[in-house]
């Protein structure tokens, strides 16, 4: 495993695998629409970066009913006031190549340890 995702209709946290991140992957899909699957949505955006780890969120999740989340991280007080929408997925990031990475085993505590998801309410648009 070497990704999480975050369930939006659930509230838990699962890891999971991307292929595409695996060295000796060798197919024609992107580790961008690997994540893109995982998501369930059409288009995502990079919602922030931290400790080397990447979020990726849905960007349609405010357009349909979803659940909407308070993200608070003890240790990065500039992330608390963020609200993501829909589901995550949670990837490693080389800050010095912008490459999308495995997560290690230590980001994946540093996730447990401070990554904290409050429903903080559901967005009220019809079908």
């Amino acid at each position: 495993m070497n990704a999480i995702k975050f369930l939006a209709d659930k509230g838990v946290f699962q890891r999971i695998h991307l292929d595409t991140l695996d060295a000796d992957y060798s197919g024609d899909k992107k580790v961008y629409e690997e994540i893109n699957e995982h998501i369930e949505c059409d288009t995502m955006t990079l919602l922030a970066e931290f400790e080397g780890i990447d979020l990726f969120v849905d960007d349609n999740g405010m357009f349909s009913p979803n659940f909407v989340y308070h993200l608070q991280n003890e240790q990065e007080p500039d992330l608390t006031e963020l609200y993501p929408i829909g589901n995550i997925v949670f990837v490693g990031g080389n800050n010095e190549t912008g490459e999308t990475v495995p997560l290690t085993d230590e980001q994946v505590q540093y996730i447990r340890d401070n990554i904290v998801l409050e429903l903080f309410g559901k967005t009220n648009v019809e079908e």
